[in-house]
């Protein structure tokens, strides 16, 4: 894998005077807006290297596979509420002074997933550091994704 932090993919054309073979380019920025910036909908990107694509993985494939199709508008749909409860969670941990917040957010809403309709009766994510995220901010996500009518299914773990 080779990183570069470039602004857009002309820059590694213009300026990189070697051939790669196929480069996939990765956005990795929770900014939201996901669907402007894949090369579907005339962006740089092939897809995301972003820290909710494990939790969001199967949103994002979506996506992706509806702007391949030319579904523009139901493609913009999908990121315009990815990036509503992003921001969202990401709100919801910035007041926690232990650990990341990017790294909290997504342990809350893995834990959501990992256990779906049992997640509020299981101890809520451990972070590295040994301290415990505490229950209240599980709860408050578990409301944020009821808001947004994310279907958890039986959770993977369940």
């Amino acid at each position: 894998m080779l990183g570069l932090n470039l602004t857009n993919r002309e820059s590694l054309r213009t300026s990189i005077e070697f051939h790669l073979g196929s480069v996939f380019f990765v956005r990795g920025s929770e900014q939201g807006g996901y669907s402007k910036w894949t090369k579907y909908a005339g962006g740089n990107y092939d897809g995301f290297l972003l820290s909710t694509a494990n939790v969001f993985a199967e949103q994002y494939s979506q996506l992706l596979d509806l702007q391949s199709k030319g579904h523009l508008e139901q493609a913009i749909a999908i990121s315009d509420r990815l990036s509503s409860i992003v921001s969202e969670a990401f709100n919801i941990v910035a007041d926690f002074s232990s650990g990341n917040p990017f790294a909290n957010a997504n342990k809350l809403m893995d834990h959501l997933f990992a256990y779906g309709p049992n997640a509020l009766d299981v101890a809520a994510p451990m972070l590295f550091s040994g301290v415990r995220l505490p229950q209240s901010l599980l709860i408050r996500m578990k409301e944020l994704f009821d808001l947004h009518q994310l279907d958890l299914g039986k959770g993977y773990l369940g």
